[in-house]
């Protein structure tokens, strides 16, 4: 790779196989990783999202047809990872030479499970820009690549070695803009999805990690918040506009409002002088701190949609899962976002270890009480590297989990005291409470920010509990890997 010519990096992002397609978003993690490698290593870049393909596949292989690139990294959620597995094998067998690297979530998460794959070469861990650079940097120049931070290969023999870890990026302003040019944004515009419309727009993130410290959530990018500046937001969503005509954004940080001064000064030019935008919190919001004034000023610079990650209503599970919301106060943010007309989704889990059936109900009736438009009630899933995970390893065998089968909605272990199939009905009852309800119907519909999010939430009232009902039929014939108990044990 010493010569003339450019390096080639292919960027794949796998998708969910025979799973729900709900989430046509541009890859952001892989277009950030895409801009480092153009500008900061002068490799020449292709991106394929597999979620645009109906066979990714076949996208894979009529792309190296005619371009073969020396490097090729796959980006994975764990719900992802069985078409990370197969693109990763039809890769190998047609660039047995090239060098095949995971990264996101999942491999962050899971390296030991990546690298079983004999197919990848290396796991990337955690945040991925310097990674990259270093790794990059050094193929081309033929150096020994498998001792860069931030990165777990195989040994001699086999087993897995986790270097060191990268350092997180401080200065986050120092990043090159993504490389937005390198997908085409306007067939996001037209995909169905969670919060796109029929205008062009695109995924943004303003910070990176949270520090609260949630036992369930995991630490990606540490828990030191980490925030671009105000002028570099606005030059990014300035640029955005004026470049590439798009005026919708998805801001997908999770924890947008933790600086509340740097929030102020992002949400007041854009009031005053900032391009007319349209922007959502698809990720969540955190809602017992918000103020009614910040409200109003997220309101007036183009809020249209906003997600609040309720959990549960449990006092006991909120100490215990370290939450630690106030729940009074998010009640009183749910109904001033809904005053003002912003569509308002709320997440909900439930399955926590030791969780009874009143606290259960005590989050259903929350969800059922409040003036939310849409609602998701997800499952707990003690993933690995979280706190929940070491909290539960030792009371049931966490490795029996399927994670090529994970699903939000019915569970792949019991941690809760109800009985499974108990467990479902009472999710599939809620569902349809809180949908059939003439009045959330008529806010949806008169509320919906977004053309196609009514096609969406018709999909998600209907197939949700489809899917329950699938999920309540696997219970009745297997036994729960936690407690050897059927779905029927009632």
């Amino acid at each position: 790779m010493q010569n003339q010519e450019k390096s080639k990096l292919l960027l794949i992002r796998a998708t969910m196989e025979n799973r729900y397609k709900f989430f046509y978003t541009p890859p952001l993690g892989i277009m950030s990783i895409a801009s480092i490698a153009r500008e900061r290593c002068g490799w020449n870049v292709r991106v394929i999202d597999a979620y645009l393909h109906d066979d990714s596949e076949k996208a894979v292989l009529d792309l190296m047809g005619d371009w073969t690139p020396d490097v090729v990294g796959l980006s994975s959620l764990t719900i992802e990872l069985k078409s990370m597995h197969h693109l990763a094998g039809i890769v190998r067998k047609a660039l047995p030479d090239a060098i095949i690297l995971a990264g996101g979530a999942h491999p962050s998460q899971y390296p030991a499970e990546t690298l079983e794959d004999l197919s990848i070469d290396a796991a990337v861990i955690s945040e991925g820009e310097a990674t990259a650079e270093q790794l990059l940097n050094a193929i081309a120049k033929g150096e020994p690549w498998r001792e860069v931070k931030g990165i777990a290969v195989r040994g001699e023999s086999g087993e897995m070695l986790k270097r060191e870890p990268q350092p997180f990026i401080d200065d986050l302003d120092s990043l090159p803009f993504p490389a937005w040019d390198l997908v085409d944004i306007s067939t996001y515009a037209i995909r169905k999805g969670m919060t796109a419309s029929c205008r062009r727009y695109m995924v943004i993130m303003t910070s990176r990690a949270c520090p609260y410290k949630c036992t369930f959530c995991h630490d990606m990018f540490g828990k030191k918040f980490r925030a671009h500046s105000p002028e570099y937001v606005l030059k990014m969503i300035n640029t955005l506009a004026k470049k590439y005509n798009v005026f919708d954004f998805d801001i997908v940080d999770d924890i947008f409002n933790l600086d509340k001064k740097r929030m102020d000064k992002i949400l007041d030019t854009l009031i005053e002088k900032g391009p007319t935008i349209r922007f959502a919190f698809p990720n969540a919001i955190r809602s017992d701190i918000l103020t009614e004034e910040q409200i109003d000023k997220l309101c007036r610079a183009g809020c249209d949609y906003v997600c609040i990650a309720v959990e549960t209503a449990s006092p006991r599970l909120q100490k215990q899962s370290k939450k630690n919301l106030n729940i009074d106060k998010v009640m009183t943010t749910i109904e001033s976002f809904a005053r003002r007309k912003v569509f308002t989704s709320g997440f909900f889990m439930t399955g926590f270890p030791t969780e009874t059936e009143e606290e259960m109900r005590l989050t259903y009736d929350f969800a059922l009480r409040s003036p939310l438009h849409m609602a998701y009630f997800f499952t707990v899933i003690p993933f690995e590297g979280t706190e929940l995970y070491n909290e539960v390893k030792d009371s049931m065998d966490c490795k029996a989990q399927d994670l090529t089968n994970i699903n939000y909605f019915y569970r792949a272990s019991n941690l809760s005291e109800m009985p499974e199939k108990r467990f479902l009905r009472l999710k599939m009852m809620v569902h349809l409470r809180f949908y059939f309800n003439v009045k959330r119907l008529y806010r949806i519909c008169r509320d919906l920010p977004r053309l196609n999010m009514l096609d969406f939430a018709l999909k998600w009232i209907v197939l949700i509990p489809f899917s329950l009902i699938l999920g309540s039929f696997k219970l009745e014939k297997s036994p729960s890997p936690a407690t050897g108990k059927t779905g029927g044990d009632e």
